[in-house]
């Protein structure tokens, strides 16, 4: 009897091909699933929207799975990508596209799992993580100034590291009414279909729904061009049927993108914004796009490292609000304000070396 091609069904590798209390099974949440990838060529996939077979293939020099399922006599053939990325949300995404399913608004992706099984709770945790905006201090130092220029469709933040811009974002985000979505963005988003997933998910936060209908279209094995993502996500934001008005966007740490792909998809997107939307990008470097058409029509706004320095008045503020105990002189405030040149993290140095000073005055006329 032929030996039975290893079976992934209800978050679980049945290596045996078999899902019985005797086989050897591996949950896809462990650490196990991935090693099995590394050494196996191939296993099935069943799930409560299709079917598929899938198969590892040495391409450009590296191993990357794709599954493959014939319907209506035609090879139909889907990405997966490595290793890591074959999670069981993954997998059903996937057998959905093979299978020709269009109507994903009805889809439950996790239909055969638990509501609180191990897979779906990772899935959740993971998702979160990087669209959890910071948490504010207690005893933040709102600046209006900055709050306000925040108030064109586009803007584009760029500062080196301590300025405050996520503190800034985060401040932002809770003082306007419309809901706005966070991103932090890492070296993983430094590719077309990776950014772009990152960022349904994270609009997903603020319009439930989106990530279920565009995210099986970033993984079709074909190569999807920029201008079909930007076209989808912005036909789904702006003729959605519960659009609910305007909303926001945060791309938080864009420095991590080099990849001129992205940079060109973001380049038309900004080009074909819905209305009543708003994307802010903030980042360490200023990215490669072209806003000089967008500034003149009043679309866009850029602040730099000399807008997001503290004036004299904020950084008082901001000293008399985390310095304990008795508060600084006038005179003393400005001076370190000026000798920081305002930037955000050498004031919040020179708070936390106050605080443990005996002798402040020496401290103040020797800190630079």
């Amino acid at each position: 009897m032929s030996k039975k091609k290893p079976l992934v069904q209800n978050g679980i590798l049945w290596v045996d091909g078999l899902e019985t209390a005797v086989s050897n099974s591996i949950p896809l949440i462990a650490p196990q699933w991935q090693k099995w990838l590394t050494a196996n060529t191939q296993f099935k996939y069943k799930g409560a929207t299709g079917h598929f077979s899938a198969r590892r293939e040495t391409r450009h020099g590296g191993d990357y799975w794709y599954g493959y399922r014939r319907v209506n006599g035609k090879l139909n053939k889907a990405y997966l990508g490595k290793p890591e990325e074959l999670t069981q949300t993954h997998l059903e995404q996937v057998a959905a596209k093979l299978a020709g399913e269009l109507n994903l608004t009805q889809l439950s992706l996790t239909a055969d799992l638990p509501e609180n099984s191990p897979q779906t709770s990772l899935a959740g945790f993971l998702r979160s993580a990087k669209t959890r905006p910071p948490v504010l201090p207690h005893n933040l130092v709102s600046r209006p100034r900055l709050l306000s220029q925040i108030a064109t469709p586009i803007t584009l933040i760029t500062a080196p590291a301590g300025f405050g811009k996520s503190t800034l974002l985060s401040n932002w985000r809770q003082s306007v009414e419309m809901p706005v979505a966070w991103a932090t963005l890492d070296a993983e988003d430094d590719h077309l279909l990776h950014f772009w997933s990152t960022v349904v998910s994270a609009l997903d936060q603020v319009r439930p729904g989106l990530a279920l209908k565009l995210l099986p279209y970033l993984h079709i094995s074909s190569a999807i061009s920029a201008a079909e993502v930007v076209a989808r996500l912005t036909n789904e934001l702006a003729y959605a049927p519960d659009n609910a008005g305007a909303v926001g966007l945060i791309l938080d740490d864009y420095h991590h993108i080099q990849n001129e792909a992205v940079h060109g998809s973001i380049q038309r997107w900004l080009e074909h914004l819905p209305s009543e939307f708003h994307l802010v990008i903030a980042g360490r470097i200023r990215p490669p796009l072209a806003l000089g058409r967008l500034r003149a029509l009043g679309w866009a706004t850029e602040l730099e490292p000399d807008d997001l320095r503290f004036t004299l008045e904020e950084g008082r503020d901001f000293l008399q609000q985390h310095i304990e105990e008795r508060p600084l002189a006038y005179n003393d405030s400005e001076a370190l304000v000026k000798r920081t040149g305002g930037w955000a993290a050498g004031l919040t140095l020179a708070v936390l070396a106050l605080n443990k000073q005996q002798d402040r005055r020496r401290f103040i006329d020797t800190f630079s």
